[in-house]
C-alpha cells in the first residue's frame, strides 16, 4: 500500500479508514436475522483486520488503495487490476472493491437523502456481466459506502473497477477506493 506522507506522518483521509473497515468484514451467522451482507441487521458484517489488510504471514492477498482522489460531475473513472497467483502465494479467488465518500447532509425531511451520488461497478474483461455494490442488481443510489465482492477472480483475469459520478451538487467529489485480492500492491 502506498501512503501519502506529510511531516513524516501517514496521512490517510477519514474516507480511507472507512474503506479499510468496510472492505473485509465477514458475514455474521445468526438464526435471528438474514444472512445477507449489507443489510439493516448486520451492516457489512463483523470487522476483521486479517480479511481487510494484507498482513505478512496472516493472509496472501494484495491491496490497492486510492485516497484523496476526486471525480468531476458526469465523469467516469476506470481502474484495471490484473489477477495473479503471485507465484502460488495467493490462493484466494475473492476480489473486493470498496468506495467511500463523505456526503453532505440531506435536506430536512428528505426521503432520498444522498446528495452526491457516486456509483461503483465491477466487471471482468471478456464478460458482459456487471457486478453492483451492496448485494444489489443495479446501481446504489442510497449509500455513500459501496462494496462489491467478486468470488471468482482467478489468475489471468483482468478486473475493471468503475466509478461514475452520477449526480453531484459540486464540481468534484473526493473519494477513497480500496481493493483487495490476488493483485500486486500499489
Amino acid at each position: 500500500i502506498t501512503v501519502s506522507r506529510h511531516n513524516d506522518c501517514a496521512c490517510f483521509s477519514a474516507n480511507s479508514y472507512h474503506t479499510f473497515c468496510t472492505n473485509g468484514p465477514q458475514l455474521i451467522y445468526s438464526s435471528h436475522f438474514s444472512l445477507r451482507i449489507a443489510d439493516n441487521n448486520q451492516g457489512f458484517g463483523r470487522v476483521s483486520l486479517v480479511d481487510s489488510l494484507p498482513l505478512n504471514g496472516a493472509n496472501s492477498f494484495g491491496a490497492s488503495f486510492i485516497d484523496k482522489a476526486t471525480i468531476k460531475n458526469g465523469e467516469t473513472l476506470d481502474f484495471d487490476f490484473d489477477i495473479s497467483s503471485n507465484e502460488g502465494r495467493c490462493t484466494d479467488n475473492e476480489f473486493r472493491a470498496t468506495l467511500v465518500w463523505a456526503d453532505p447532509p440531506g435536506a430536512t425531511g428528505c426521503v432520498r437523502c444522498l446528495v452526491n451520488d457516486l456509483d461503483l461497478s465491477v466487471r471482468k474483461f471478456g464478460s458482459s456481466r456487471v457486478y453492483y455494490p451492496n448485494g444489489l442488481g443495479s446501481r446504489d443510489t442510497t449509500n455513500n459506502v459501496e462494496r462489491v465482492i467478486l468470488g471468482n477472480a482467478v489468475a489471468g483475469d483482468t478486473i475493471r473497477v468503475t466509478i461514475d459520478a452520477a449526480n453531484l451538487d459540486r464540481a468534484e467529489q473526493p473519494f477513497a477506493l480500496y481493493v483487495t485480492g490476488c493483485t500486486p500492491n500499489r
